[in-house]
C-alpha cells in the first residue's frame, strides 16, 4: 500500500523524497563474577547494524516514512533487565511480520526488520499517522513512568530509535499550545491484554507544560500527570503515573528531576524516582521479574526508591566525558555508567564506556536445590527465583564494557 501511495505521489509531479541512513558497530564485553546466575567465563558481542531510512513528501498534507534495519549479531552476552543491551536488536510485535533471520555457521546470525513503514495525514489543526511508529509519552530521562509503549533501559548502550509499534495516532491541536494525542497500538494480539490505547492532553502556561495522560495499557488503567517548567537556569520536569490494574493492588510510579548547565561546558542532570509495586527485600527481585509491570510494561528496576545523577563535561569541541550512577536507596547498591564520546567529524562519532554494578553479591547456591528430585528437571522460574538469594539490585550485575561507532548520511 506505501509504496502504490509513493508511485502515485511521484506521478503527480509534486514528490519530495529523500533517502539517508546510518552504520553502527558495537563491540560488548561481559566480565562475570563467580555465581550460578553468571556465565562460567567472559562472553562478548560484535553487532553490525545498517538502517536505511526513506522519506517522501506531498505538498504539506501527506508523508510517507519506511526503515528498514539490518543486524548481523556475532556471540552472546548476558542481559539482566536490559542491561547492556546494544538497543540497536530490540523489537516490538507485529501485526505484519516484516522481519526476518538467518543463522550462519560460527554462531553469526543475520535479521532484518522493517522498522518503520507509516502514513501521516494532514488536515487543518490535524494529523493521522497509520502505521508502524515509535509512540513515547512522558519527559523522564533515567525513568520513564508514562512511557509504556517499548520503552528502553537506562542501561540501553544505544537509545537513537525506539522499536517501531503497529499504530493508529491522532494528533489535535487546540490553539497555540493545546494538544490531545490519542493511540491505539499493537501489543501482542487483540485482545484488551495486547493492545495499548492511550489519550495524552498537553498545554502551555507560562512557562510550564502541563498534560494530563489516560490509558488502557495491556488491559491495566492507568491515570498520569507530567509537568515540564523551569526555576531560573534549572529546567525541571516530572512524570506521575498510577496503575489499577483489574485483579491486583493498584502502584504508583513517580519521577522528578532537573537539568542544568553550571558552566558552559558542563551538564548536570538528576532525578528521583518511586515505585511502589517494587520489592523491599532484595531476596524477592528476581520473582518480581515475572510479574506483569516487569515482564509485558518495560519496568527495569526491581526495588522502590532510586536516585539518577548525570554529568556530562565537554573535554574539547569534539571531546566530550560522561559519568553517570543509579543508585537504589533502599539496598544501597548503585550502576556506575562512565563513557567518553568522540566527534571524529560533522557525520562520525566514536564512543567507549562501560557499565559497572556495585553492591553486595548474591549468596552462594546449592544447585541441588535448584533440580526437582522427581523429575530431575530445572524448577519452575516461580521457584527457582526464591531459591536464588540477592542481596542487592545493581550487586547482581557483571561488569560490561563497549566500544561503538556510528556514521551518518
Amino acid at each position: 500500500m506505501i509504496t502504490l501511495l509513493l508511485i502515485a505521489l511521484a506521478n503527480a509531479g509534486e514528490l519530495e523524497a529523500s533517502l539517508h541512513g546510518d552504520v553502527k558497530t558495537f563491540g560488548t564485553a561481559i566480565f562475570p563474577y563467580e555465581h550460578i546466575l553468571m556465565p562460567p567465563e567472559a562472553s562478548g558481542t560484535s553487532v553490525w547494524n545498517l538502517r536505511l531510512k526513506g522519506e517522501a513528501r506531498y505538498q504539506d498534507w501527506v508523508r510517507v516514512e519506511v526503515h528498514h534495519v539490518l543486524n548481523s549479531n556475532l556471540g552472546d552476552a548476558l542481559a539482566l533487565g536490559g542491561f547492556g543491551s546494544t538497543g540497536v536488536n530490540v523489537v516490538a510485535p507485529e501485526v505484519v511480520q516484516l522481519g526476518w533471520e538467518h543463522d550462519i555457521e560460527g554462531g553469526v546470525s543475520l535479521t532484518g526488520r522493517t522498522d518503520r513503514a507509516n502514513v501521516l495525514l494532514r488536515a487543518p489543526n490535524v494529523d493521522i499517522t497509520l502505521g508502524r511508529q515509535a509512540v513515547s509519552f512522558g519527559n523522564g530521562l533515567f525513568f520513564t513512568p508514562l512511557d509504556l509503549v517499548s520503552p528502553f533501559s537506562a542501561a540501553t548502550i544505544d537509545s537513537d530509535y525506539k522499536p517501531g509499534v503497529d499504530a493508529v495516532r491522532v494528533d489535535g491541536f487546540i490553539g497555540m499550545t493545546g494538544k490531545i494525542t490519542g493511540v491505539a497500538a499493537y501489543a501482542g494480539d487483540w485482545s484488551a491484554d495486547g493492545t495499548v490505547l492511550a489519550l495524552n492532553g498537553q498545554g502551555t502556561v507560562g512557562v510550564t507544560d502541563l498534560g494530563g495522560f489516560a490509558g488502557l495499557i495491556r488491559d491495566d488503567v492507568v491515570l498520569g500527570t507530567t509537568v515540564v517548567s523551569a526555576i531560573g537556569p534549572v529546567g525541571i520536569h516530572s512524570d506521575i503515573a498510577l496503575t489499577l490494574p483489574e485483579d491486583d493492588d493498584a502502584y504508583l510510579r513517580a519521577v522528578l528531576g532537573g537539568i542544568g548547565r553550571p558552566t558552559g561546558t558542563t551538564i548536570v542532570s538528576g532525578e528521583l524516582y518511586l515505585q511502589t509495586m517494587g520489592a523491599a527485600d532484595p531476596a524477592d527481585y528476581l520473582g518480581k521479574t515475572l510479574e506483569k509491570p516487569w515482564a509485558e510494561q518495560g519496568v527495569w528496576t526491581w526495588g522502590r526508591m532510586y536516585t539518577a545523577l548525570t554529568v556530562t563535561q565537554e573535554l574539547t569541541p569534539l571531546l566530550s566525558a560522561n559519568l553517570a550512577s543509579i543508585v537504589n536507596v533502599e539496598d544501597g547498591s548503585a550502576l556506575l555508567l562512565p563513557a567518553v564520546s568522540w566527534s571524529v567529524s560533522e557525520n562520525t562519532d566514536v564512543g567507549l564506556g562501560a557499565f559497572m554494578g556495585l553492591g553486595k553479591r548474591p549468596g552462594e547456591v546449592d544447585p541441588l536445590t535448584l533440580i526437582d528430585p522427581t523429575t530431575f528437571q530445572p524448577l519452575p522460574d516461580a521457584q527457582l527465583f526464591n531459591r536464588i538469594p540477592l542481596a542487592s539490585e545493581f550487586g547482581t550485575y557483571p561488569m560490561t564494557v563497549f566500544a561503538s561507532f556510528k556514521a551518518y548520511w
